[in-house]
């Protein structure tokens, strides 16, 4: 069922709105906005009944304030007032209420109004939830042309193109290039299966060493490249590349594969070694 939430200083308003509705949905009735935001702290009603004129805090104050909290600013909204011309009619409107009752009001028409919101808020959330799985699905698309199928690195293109923009920002970084030793020795002798559990196990050992923002990527076949982004000495990148060159080994033997296999890596700094991706690859 929904609920309903009626904001209102007179009484008679109040309780002849919640007779009006109350067969249909669950009404909360309150006398004042600080009431109102008091209900809001544990509860989210599906359309707010707003009197605009109050003491304290009139409508448009309570409607500004809710409008500011990311809590509340979702609910819809439609002011009550006995102010019935154009003018407050458009200002109702302009500040954001989907709809105007003029009091007093007719028990058959305001049901019929609260009903036709309710409905056209029911279809505006649908089209909306609509709207975000499509770009989720949209995401989830470009995202997947952009990865490699096997180890769901970035690919070449993709990483290429993300380089050579921070290369034009002048982010300092290196990139690294590197690729399999004897790889081609465990598709033969162990079968392409062992071969792409040792691209994923690479993969997966670039991961480790990576930073948020480094860039990993698989070229192709065997050969794979990371772009480490931000300032960093000649040392450590040796011993970055040390490390995964040990990992790797180490995973190697532990699968024991007798083919001697191994990694090999090259490193080229911007900007001290090329001024754009090509210069450094």
């Amino acid at each position: 069922m929904k609920h309903i939430l009626i904001i209102d200083d007179n009484k008679t308003n109040l309780i002849s709105t919640k007779n009006a509705l109350s067969d249909l949905y669950k009404v909360t009735a309150v006398t004042s906005g600080v009431q109102a935001f008091k209900f809001l702290e544990k509860n989210k009603p599906d359309l707010i009944l707003l009197d605009i004129n109050m003491p304290d805090m009139d409508g448009y104050e309570v409607m500004e304030n809710l409008q500011g909290n990311i809590e509340y600013n979702s609910i819809p909204i439609v002011f009550l007032t006995a102010d019935n011309n154009a003018e407050t009619e458009s200002d109702c409107l302009e500040r954001g209420a989907l709809d105007f009752i003029a009091k007093p009001f007719s028990p058959v028409v305001m049901r019929s109004r609260v009903s036709r919101i309710l409905e056209l808020e029911e279809y505006r959330k649908s089209l909306a939830n609509r709207l975000d799985e499509k770009i989720r699905e949209v995401s989830a698309i470009k995202s997947k042309s952009l990865q490699d199928a096997l180890t769901g690195l970035w690919n070449r293109a993709y990483t290429e193109e993300t380089v050579e923009e921070l290369l034009k920002k002048g982010e300092s970084g290196a990139l690294f290039m590197m690729d399999m030793d004897n790889f081609k020795s465990i598709n033969d002798n162990y079968g392409h299966i062992a071969g792409d559990h040792t691209l994923k196990m690479f993969a997966d050992t670039l991961r480790k060493y990576a930073g948020e923002n480094d860039i990993i990527c698989r070229i192709g076949g065997d050969e794979f490249k990371t772009y480490i982004v931000g300032n960093t000495s000649k040392s450590a990148l040796a011993n970055h590349a040390a490390n995964i060159i040990s990992d790797m080994c180490y995973n190697l033997v532990q699968c024991k594969f007798e083919t001697n296999a191994s990694v090999s890596i090259g490193i080229a700094q911007f900007p001290e070694d090329g001024s754009d991706f090509k210069s450094l690859y």
